[in-house]
């Protein structure tokens, strides 16, 4: 076992110039306050944000009338909606909603068939 010498007292890590050590465990601790503010900002904006998606999917039969309910609506509600995702031209908004599509028909039980967004 190899036995390093104890650190001279008058050592100090390595600090930005003109640093105090009470400035960089200051700095960390903002740091670290403001990301636990941001985080629960982000939250609150995620939970409303998904609710507003799920309530989309959940209504879009009664936005898209070829969605009507048929044994071939999910192919046509799915084409439907990329193609209309397609022609906004937003790349990250047709990801996010094609992603909360597959999303919500992964939530429903298997071989039901009613007009939800399939």
């Amino acid at each position: 076992m190899t036995h390093h010498p104890d650190p001279q007292p008058d050592e100090q890590p390595e600090l930005p110039s003109g640093w105090q050590p009470d400035q960089c465990v200051a700095t960390a601790f903002r740091h670290e306050r403001s990301v636990r503010r941001a985080l629960k900002v982000l939250e609150v904006k995620h939970r409303r944000m998904q609710h507003d998606l799920d309530q989309f999917i959940q209504h879009i039969t009664l936005l898209v009338p070829t969605a009507t309910s048929t044994p071939d609506n999910e192919i046509i509600l799915k084409d439907v909606l990329r193609d209309a995702l397609q022609r906004l031209g937003d790349e990250a908004f047709m990801t996010l909603m094609m992603q909360a599509l597959e999303q919500y028909q992964g939530d429903r039980p298997p071989g039901s068939r009613d007009r939800r967004a399939s």
